[in-house]
């Protein structure tokens, strides 16, 4: 801030002394003119150090020399903004995140504001205390957001972050595995994917595992087939999977089928 700094010059006698002196202020000097005995003049701390002033009259005819010297505290009563972040955010769906910045009167501020999230940082203009974006999260985690503004001849620099928690919007699934096995024959096995309102999925991929074989199925308006032709009696374990994708939940089913020899004797 400009501060205003006054220096008189009074003889012993009361007198206003009228003439040049020296000013030095932090190593900068400068010669002035008193007027009526004082002389006043503006000066801005760029730090929060004290401040030394040191005033030498070289003296007249009239009048011997003299010096002073003070040092004043400078003093820093600058606030610091109030950042706020807030939003409502869904798995795969744009959202809006709102930053809002107000002083400690709860006045809205104009200010650069730096924001982090998802390893890049940008930089905008808080325009009458609020800017809002939009971001489509891609994971289930918490989306953690930083801000910061820096320090101005007004404000102290201030930081912000805060996590936000993301909606999980996609649907459950189930899978159903379904069939009769029959030794040494081609067997189908039917897969049925549902969705937690007993609705048939339109279409997607089962991964489908019998011992050490594995299948990827395809789903057609909620089912998929496959065949199997086993060759012992011993039970045959199937265990499908669903992974997640951006409308519906990952899901897994194990079953277990028993295989009758229907040959004859």
């Amino acid at each position: 801030k400009n501060n205003t700094i006054n220096i008189t010059l009074i003889a012993d006698n009361g007198a206003k002394v009228n003439s040049t002196i020296l000013v030095t202020i932090n190593n900068d000097t400068r010669n002035v003119t008193l007027t009526n005995g004082a002389y006043t003049f503006t000066y801005k701390p760029t730090t929060i150090n004290d401040v030394t002033i040191t005033v030498l009259f070289n003296g007249t005819i009239r009048f011997v020399n003299s010096t002073a010297s003070k040092t004043i505290k400078v003093i820093d009563d600058r606030t610091t903004p109030i950042i706020t972040i807030d939003g409502n955010l869904a798995l795969n769906k744009p959202g809006e995140v709102t930053i809002t910045l107000k002083d400690v009167n709860n006045t809205n501020l104009e200010l650069p504001v730096y924001i982090t999230f998802n390893g890049n940082t940008f930089k905008i203009t808080i325009s009458n205390g609020t800017y809002t974006f939009t971001t489509t999260p891609s994971s289930i985690d918490d989306l953690l957001i930083t801000t910061r503004t820096d320090e101005t001849e007004q404000y102290l620099s201030s930081n912000l972050t805060k996590a936000l928690s993301i909606t999980e919007t996609r649907i459950n699934t189930t899978i159903n595995i379904d069939g009769t096995l029959s030794l040494y024959k081609n067997n189908t096995i039917t897969v049925t994917l549902k969705d937690a309102n007993d609705n048939l999925i339109n279409s997607g991929n089962v991964l489908v595992t019998i011992g050490d074989i594995t299948r990827l199925i395809t789903i057609n308006d909620g089912i998929g087939t496959f065949t199997y032709n086993p060759n012992n009696m011993d039970d045959v374990i199937i265990t499908a999977n669903f992974n997640a994708t951006n409308t519906y939940l990952n899901s897994t089913n194990t079953a277990i089928l028993t295989v009758t020899d229907d040959r004859h004797n």
